[in-house]
Parts: structure tokens; sequence; C-alpha cells
């Protein structure tokens, strides 16, 4: 069946459809025992509007849903499914059999293969065994060619290697006295070569000496030639000698002997300072030792501290999210429970949660008006629409 336009005025399921909005209609007064009656037989009213809703569609939609007339293929459906079914069942039948044939057919060809090839073997086998077991009765065959020329004596041939051989041996002989000789006559050049090259630089070291004697001699005996006069002792009306006279005193004897006494204090003062520097510098060094092994202690302390402490929130917090879980699932456990025990959403509380029709999406409430206005014209000259 076909439904009907929307502008059309379809049946209503109470035999009464309302007037749209847009048009003003005076109703007569009713009694108020009618309304009352009325209210009462009535069926709890939906989000809808209409009586028999209970559904999320509009009131146009609800009444093309009842007027249409579904029609339903699901048997013709399965019939075609069954069908194909067993047109598959029958092909995959078909195949398993084939495949099966071909299966056997190899196994056999494979066994009379086999078969063959034992046999071949086995006679094979036979064959040598009987070969190796009997006696041979054939024996090697002599001919006698009566043209054949006579074969020569050795001794010629014999003579033709030995002349052969004994120029091989010349040849190599000659050839290794020669290497022998050029190795030799190489050797000795180098020798000569070598002793000359030490001769000439015996000469040339023999001469440079020679030379530096001469400058060394040349130049003593500039020095002896032109040698200063020496300081005389004391003068000639002197009695006593000049110099020196004063370098030994008892005062400078003194100042010496303090000077000595002087740097071996210092000495000992330096020596003292040395061993307290290295007693110092060896204290410090323990110092920071034992520091450093402290400094570690605590830090392995704090460590296995942090650790600890670690454990325990991690295991705290464990122990809350496992009780957390616990009190979700007793109390989801109840929810299930409460909800199996009660019998659910009424249709008219689940269409309270739809505002618009799924098909048309218009408001629910909607019986046919529409937003356009039958009574608007265009005034010329003017921007308004009225």
């Amino acid at each position: 069946m076909t439904p009907s336009p929307p502008n059309s005025k379809p049946a209503s399921p109470t035999g009464y459809l309302p007037p749209p909005k847009s048009q003003r209609v005076l109703k007569p007064p009713t009694p108020p025992h009618t309304t009352q009656s009325k209210s009462r037989l009535s069926p709890p009213g939906s989000s809808c509007g209409h009586g028999g809703g209970g559904q999320e569609l509009c009131y146009l939609c609800h009444q093309r849903a009842v007027n249409n007339v579904p029609v339903s293929f699901e048997a013709e459906r399965r019939k075609k499914e069954q069908e194909q079914d067993r047109l598959l069942q029958q092909y995959q039948h078909l195949k398993d059999t084939e495949s099966i044939i071909r299966e056997q057919a190899q196994n056999l060809s494979n066994r009379h293969h086999s078969q063959k090839i034992a046999s071949f073997n086995l006679g094979v086998s036979e064959a040598i065994k009987t070969k190796k077991k009997e006696r041979p009765t054939s024996f090697h065959r002599s001919y006698i060619f009566q043209t054949r020329p006579l074969t020569p004596p050795r001794l010629f041939m014999q003579d033709e290697y030995a002349s052969y051989l004994a120029e091989q041996v010349e040849a190599k002989t000659a050839t290794k006295s020669k290497q022998k000789n050029e190795k030799d006559f190489l050797e000795r050049l180098e020798q000569v070569q070598l002793a000359e090259e030490l001769a000439a630089q015996r000469e040339q070291y023999l001469r440079d000496k020679a030379a530096h004697t001469d400058m060394y001699q040349r130049a003593l005996s500039a020095q002896v030639r032109f040698k200063p006069l020496p300081l005389p002792v004391a003068v000639p009306d002197s009695k006593e000698p000049i110099f020196g006279k004063y370098d030994a005193t008892n005062e400078q004897l003194a100042d010496k002997r303090r000077r000595a006494i002087k740097v071996y204090q210092e000495q000992l003062k330096a020596v003292d300072q040395a061993e307290k520097m290295k007693l110092l510098k060896h204290l410090k060094q323990q110092r920071e030792e034992t520091d450093m092994l402290d400094r570690t202690r605590q830090e392995l302390i704090a460590d296995r501290a942090a650790r600890f402490d670690h454990a325990f929130d991690t295991r705290k917090s464990l122990e809350v999210s496992w009780k957390d879980a616990a009190d979700l699932k007793k109390d989801r456990e109840e929810n299930d429970k409460l909800s199996q025990q009660s019998p659910g959403i009424l249709l008219h509380e689940q269409c309270d949660e739809y505002n618009r029709c799924g098909q048309c999406e218009r408001r629910l409430t909607n019986c046919g008006e529409s937003n356009i206005w039958s009574e608007s014209r265009y005034i010329s000259g003017s921007q308004l629409i009225v």
C-alpha cells in the first residue's frame, strides 16, 4: 500500500485527526464529566503526542509505518540460501571425490614403479652373486702376425738414450759452472770496490787528522808566542806578598762558618717542612678516602630506603586499586541484580529521550504543519516579506 502524501489527511487511529495549529478552529465547550471519562479511557500518552505511540517517530511517519503493508522476503531468501548450500555441498563432494580418485591413482602408480625398481634391483643383485660364484673358463688369446717386422735390439736405443743423458748432464754442469764463475766475479768485484772505498775513507780521515793537528799546533805556537807576562809574587821593594793577603782572616772564616751553619739550618728546615707536607698530604688523602666511603655508605643506605619506600608505595597503591576494583565489582553486581528484578524502561520513557524524528527530522509533536507561510507575499520596492 502506498503511503499518503504529507499534505493529505490520513486516518487517525482514534478516528479523529486534529486540525493543524496554523488554523484557528473554535471547539464547542465540553462538559466536565465527558472530559473526565475520555481521560479515564484513553491510553497513557507519550512525547510523540498521539495515543498509539511509544516510539521515536512523529505523527506522519507513524501513520506511514502503520499503513504500509510489510512484504517479507525471508522465505524466498532462506530457500535460495538452502539451494546454494546444497549446490555448494554437491560441488564440494564432487571435488573431494575427484581428489580421492586422483590420489588413489597416484598411489597405485607409485606402487607399480616401486615394484619395478625392486624387481630390477633384485635381478641385478642375483646376477652379481652368480657371477661372483661361477669360475672363469675363458683364457687370454694370443695372435701371430706373420708380416710383422722383427723387434730391433735394445742396444742401439740405449746408446742413443745414454748420449742424450750425457749431453744433458754436460749442459747442466756447464751452466752451473758458468753461474758459479759469474757469482765469484761479482763478489770479487764488490770486495775490490769496498776496499777502494775504505782506502779512500782512511786517506780522507788521515788528511783531516793532519789538518787538525797542524791547526792546533799553529794555535799553540801563537799562544806561546803572544803569552802575557805573569804578575810578580811581590814587589821588589816589599817584604810580604801583595795578592791574597786578606783572603783568610778570622772575620772571614767566622762569617763563612756562620753562613755554613745558616745553610745547614735552612736545609734542616726544608727537610722538616717536606716531611710535614708529606704527612699532611697523607692525612688529607686518608680523610678524603674516609669521606668518600662515608658518602658511598650514606648513598647506599638512601638507595635501599628509596627502594623500600617505592616497594611499599607500590604495594599500597595495588591494595587500594584492588579494593576499589572489588567495590566496583560488588556495586556492579548489585546493580545487575536490581536491573534483573525491575521490568525495565517503558516505551514512553524511551520515547522521551528523542527530540527529533529519526526519518524526517521534525519534532515529535508535528502533526502536518509546515514552516512556509501560506499568506506570504512580496511587496515591490522593499526588502521585507510579509
